[in-house]
């Protein structure tokens, strides 16, 4: 290993005339400038990005970006072009275009040109699910001038870095690179972030977060849309347009006060914003296990984007300690027992003579797990078990709060660790918007009031009036049930809120016919033993109905409830000789108001 001394402002270009071959080089800094170093060295080169907004963003004049939309005759043309040194910039799944293209001009891309694989720690992190980004390695080593770079780059176990001889080059700072971050942990992801926002702290926020699902709900659910701007890959911005969501865009455009990015724009992307942001990552293990981002990788090159600095970082996390991830032991033990089987099946699929036994073991071997770890050739994809070991790793940081900020005891942060109870956790307010029935919706509210309202519980923060609110704006027929009600009656009526608004009415009323205020005004209205024409009676009960401001009808039927009244009778006529009609009051039902 050889280790290379970089100062503050320093780039690449200053301490290297160019970026070695046949090395994995650890910059250890993001912005170094060893793309531009690349691209200014005086030689033929293949600059493999990641995804297609890095291509985007460090796109220059003299150079050919190539990704899916490019057609291989732009390549030919490039190539056949004056362009002295030819610079190709190219996405792992468009590479082909560049093979197909030299051949039909004769040229020997493995003897001409340099490939330097960028970000080369995303050929790991995305095996998984990408497996299209190994496709080209088995080129990258048939050339003679190659080069793995990256900041946050990762040791890959392929057997045939060492066949070729790669040394390990360290670019070692020799200063303070370190920068404060918040990782808080808590039971409710939304209302933390919610918290965080709300608190109004900067101009400007940059929240990553790897789910474009939840990305829409939480804006949807801030009510946040105008001020929002998301950026994902292109098929996820039809699905947030559909889900009303307007500012969406698969590539760096205008930044508003928040500003989402899913994991396509964590590493590489060049981000300049005229102030500097609050950076916030995001992980909901219960909503988006795919969240989970690796402080090693991940969160180094995520802050390493904004190139003219930021003002604060901070990771919201919850965690789970059911994840259950294996091992490194475990995971070369599970690895080794897949190979030996599938190797088993292998020999037993050449040996057979049976045609139905060679087309069952055929379609085991294509079905097994341990398939997707082995190439078109029959190879192995070392890759494929890197990814696996660190996926392991990943998960292992999100088990519990120690496992959390052990990950983070990086040279590139100094954290400070906050923990988030809250009376409502997430699981909770997931299971409130997932269809379940409206009798589970009411226990779940009303076991997150009684803890609300339960002193007794350790709260490290006092966060007990945002939870009210965020109930009361999805919930307030519950809530307003839960305060009139109780607990145990609403309960009862819970079964749908047809029937809770039903018992709500009902007591308000009862309630209200019980206002001391109410009843006072009744007493003085009438005397016992006077006769009253009912017009006269109902006009008296609405007077005491609008004084106390209630939500009454001034029936007879009310005001039989208060007072004992003689039959319907016939009290004398009109000027038009027309009967009036009343009730004698004859007394009063409740006890006198003094």
């Amino acid at each position: 290993m050889k280790k290379i001394k970089i100062s503050s402002g320093q780039y690449l270009s200053d301490i290297m005339p160019e970026i070695p071959t046949n090395a994995i080089i650890y910059k250890t800094l993001t912005g170094i400038g060893a793309t531009t170093l690349e691209i200014n060295t005086p030689r033929n080169s293949i600059i493999m990005e990641p995804n297609v907004p890095v291509i985007k963003g460090k796109k220059q004049k003299g150079m050919l970006s190539i990704y899916e939309g490019v057609a291989i005759d732009e390549v030919i043309d490039y190539l056949s072009g004056e362009t002295k040194h030819k610079k190709l910039m190219v996405t792992p799944e468009s590479f082909f275009k560049i093979k197909e293209a030299a051949e039909l001009l004769s040229i020997d891309l493995y003897k001409d040109y340099m490939f330097l694989f960028d970000e080369s720690d995303r050929i790991i992190q995305d095996a998984g699910f990408r497996k299209k980004i190994t496709f080209p390695m088995d080129d990258f080593f048939k050339f003679k001038s190659k080069a793995f770079i990256s900041a946050t780059a990762l040791a890959p176990s392929d057997p045939r870095f060492s066949e070729n001889g790669f040394a390990t080059l360290v670019i070692e700072p020799d200063f303070d690179y370190s920068k404060p971050i918040d990782l808080i942990t808590t039971n409710n992801v939304y209302l933390t972030l919610k918290s965080l926002l709300d608190n109004a702290i900067s101009e400007n926020y940059c929240i990553f977060f790897n789910s474009t699902n939840m990305i829409g709900a939480y804006i949807k659910k801030m009510e946040i849309q105008n001020e929002s701007q998301v950026y994902c890959s292109r098929e996820s911005t039809y699905q947030l347009r559909i889900s009303e969501i307007p500012h969406v865009a698969d590539h760096l455009k205008k930044f508003r006060k928040y500003n989402f990015f899913t994991s396509r724009f964590n590493s590489a992307v060049d981000i300049f914003m005229d102030s500097k942001p609050v950076v916030i990552i995001v992980t909901d293990l219960n909503s988006a296990m795919h969240s989970m981002v690796h402080p090693k990788t991940e969160s180094v090159q995520i802050v390493g984007r904004f190139r003219n600095g930021v003002d604060k970082i901070v990771h919201i996390t919850n965690l789970n300690p059911e994840l259950k991830p294996k091992s490194e032991e475990e995971v070369k033990g599970w690895l080794s027992g897949c190979e030996q089987t599938y190797n088993d099946l292998s020999a037993l699929h050449k040996a057979t003579t049976n045609q139905g036994s060679k087309d069952t073991l055929a379609e085991c071997l294509t079905l097994v797990t341990y398939a997707n770890f082995i190439n078109a050739d029959g190879s192995k994809n070392y890759f494929m078990e890197d990814n696996m070991f660190l996926e392991e790793e990943i998960k292992r940081a999100y088990v519990e709060e120690t496992s959390f900020q052990q990950a983070y005891k990086l040279p590139h942060f100094k954290s400070t660790h906050i923990s988030e109870l809250y009376p409502l956790s997430d699981q909770k307010s997931d299971k409130l918007t997932s269809g379940i029935s409206m009798l589970k919706v009411v226990e779940a509210v009303i076991e997150s009031l009684n803890a609300i309202n339960d002193s007794s519980l350790p709260y490290t923060i006092d966060n007990r009036q945002t939870v009210m609110n965020d109930l009361e704006k999805s919930f307030p027929e519950i809530l307003e049930a839960y305060r009139l009600l109780g607990p145990a009656e609403l309960r009862k009526n819970g079964y749908s809120k047809k029937q809770i608004k039903k018992a709500v009415k009902l007591k308000k009323e009862k309630d209200q016919k019980s206002s001391y205020g109410f009843l006072k005004s009744l007493q003085s209205s009438f005397e016992d033993g006077v006769d009253y024409p009912t017009s006269e009676l109902k006009k008296l009960t609405q007077s005491a109905i609008s004084i106390h401001g209630l939500d009454l009808h001034a029936h007879i039927k009310l005001l039989k409830e208060y007072f004992e009244l003689g039959p319907r009778k016939t009290l004398g006529f009109d000027s038009n000789k027309n009967e009036i009609k009343g009730y004698k009051v004859v007394r009063c039902k409740f006890n006198r108001i003094e």
